[in-house]
C-alpha cells in the first residue's frame, strides 16, 4: 500500500509543479558587502541617475563598463560607510529625515508634497531619494567623527 501512496504523491507533486507557472526573476544580488546586498535594481537606478547627470552637464559619458564599474564602486563604498555609521551608533531618526526633506523642498521653492509630486513627474521615487538623503547624512556624520577623532588641534597651531 506504501508504494501507490508513494506513487500518488508523487504524481500530485508532477502536476502540481507542471501547472506552476515560471519562475520570475524579480531582482538579482549582484554584491555582498558585509552584512548587506547591493542589487541589480539599485545599480540600474545608480546608472541611470549617473548618466543623466552627465548628460546634465554636457560631459563625455565613458563607455558603458567603464561607467557601471565606477557607479559599482561608489556603491560599495557608500554601502561599507553606511554600515559603518551604523556600527558606530549613528542613526538619523524619521523625524529628523523629514526635517531635511522639508529644508530641501524649501530650497527648490516647493512644499514636501510638491517635492514628492515633481519627483514621481520625472520618474523618481520619493521614498527611494528619502532613503538615499538618509544614507547620505549618515556617511556625512561618520566621515566627521573620524576626521575629527583624528584631527588634533594645538594652542600653538592657533597662534601661528
Amino acid at each position: 500500500m506504501k508504494p501507490l501512496l508513494i506513487r500518488l504523491l508523487a504524481a500530485c507533486l508532477l502536476a502540481t509543479a507542471a501547472a506552476a507557472p515560471a519562475a520570475e526573476v524579480l531582482d538579482r544580488i549582484l554584491v555582498i558587502v558585509n552584512d548587506g546586498v547591493i542589487l541589480q535594481s539599485e545599480l540600474d537606478r545608480a546608472m541611470q541617475l549617473a548618466q543623466q547627470q552627465i548628460r546634465a552637464r554636457k560631459l563625455q559619458a565613458p563607455p558603458d563598463e567603464a561607467l557601471r564599474a565606477q557607479v559599482m564602486d561608489r556603491l560599495i563604498l557608500a554601502r561599507l560607510q553606511t554600515q559603518r555609521a551604523q556600527q558606530a551608533g549613528i542613526r538619523i531618526e524619521d523625524r529628523e529625515l523629514n526635517d531635511i526633506m522639508t529644508n530641501l523642498a524649501k530650497d527648490n521653492g516647493l512644499t514636501l508634497a510638491q517635492f514628492a509630486d515633481t519627483l514621481r513627474k520625472d520618474g523618481g521615487d520619493y521614498l527611494t531619494v528619502r532613503e538615499q538623503v538618509r544614507d547620505e547624512v549618515l556617511i556625512t556624520r561618520i566621515r566627521q567623527r573620524e576626521v575629527d577623532s583624528r584631527v588634533s588641534v594645538s594652542d600653538q597651531d592657533v597662534e601661528l
